[in-house]
């Protein structure tokens, strides 16, 4: 009998202090080609501006994304949602809220 071998997830990080050398398409590009290879794909963006989910969704997902009400990563990691037209003020995060923030 062939021993099963266990499938282990691969972590690929992005990491570079300065700005504007190509993190970000990188990512973007390293995470099409595996999900095009049929391997599972999580591509995790905690910068603020969004630009790696940008370029990963179609155009109507990421504007059905950014209408939606749910936390970002950054939101969740920081602990509070930023001042909006309807709060002045940061509003610190509620933990229930987090359980159920999910966009896939």
């Amino acid at each position: 009998m062939p021993k099963k071998v266990k499938k282990t997830p691969i972590v690929v990080s992005i990491i570079n202090l300065k700005g504007g050398v190509g993190k970000t398409t990188i990512a973007a590009l390293l995470a099409r080609d595996a999900a095009s290879k049929g391997l599972k794909v999580l591509a995790v963006d905690i910068d603020p501006q969004s630009n790696l989910s940008q370029s990963l969704l179609t155009e109507n997902e990421y504007k059905e994304f950014m209408e939606q009400d749910g936390l970002s990563i950054v939101e969740l990691l920081n602990g509070y949602k930023p001042p909006s037209q309807q709060h002045l003020a940061p509003t610190k995060i509620d933990e229930n809220q987090c359980a159920t923030t999910s966009w896939f």
